[in-house]
């Protein structure tokens, strides 16, 4: 039997991956994975709690990378800004699409899973969807 503590954690590990599964969900965007940075020779968690398969640790260059079905994950966290950095795909090529997920670094809550395309004229991203 589990404690009241190990429950409430198993609650919020669970609820901070809905995001994820209703984005799985999605007719349109459900068949995209994601790919998070990671240097070599450092074996630091993701900073997020995610579904079994959906997200693969990379290398800068493979995170740089263009895939149709594989994106890259920014973690647009309070206090800390981005992460990674956006200038680890610069030039960022005009219609790039990538994932954002909007997390409290404090509390652990994460507000939402964004999908958005880079807008080269606007110098802007511009959100296409968003799974809360």
């Amino acid at each position: 039997m589990r404690s009241r503590e190990e429950a409430l954690q198993c609650n919020r590990i669970e609820t901070a991956k809905g995001c994820f599964y209703r984005m799985m969900k999605d007719p349109i965007w459900g068949h995209l994975t994601m790919k998070w940075a990671v240097k070599v020779g450092v074996e630091a968690p993701i900073p997020f709690h995610y579904p079994e398969g959906l997200v693969e640790r990379v290398t800068l260059a493979e995170f740089a990378e263009q895939e149709a079905h594989r994106l890259p994950i920014f973690l647009g966290a309070s206090y800390i800004g981005i992460s990674p950095k956006y200038s680890v795909l610069d030039p960022i090529p005009n219609g790039h699409l990538n994932f954002i997920i909007s997390k409290s670094m404090l509390s652990g809550h994460v507000h939402s899973l964004n999908l958005q395309r880079w807008d080269a004229q606007e110098q802007v991203f511009q959100k296409i969807k968003q799974w809360n």
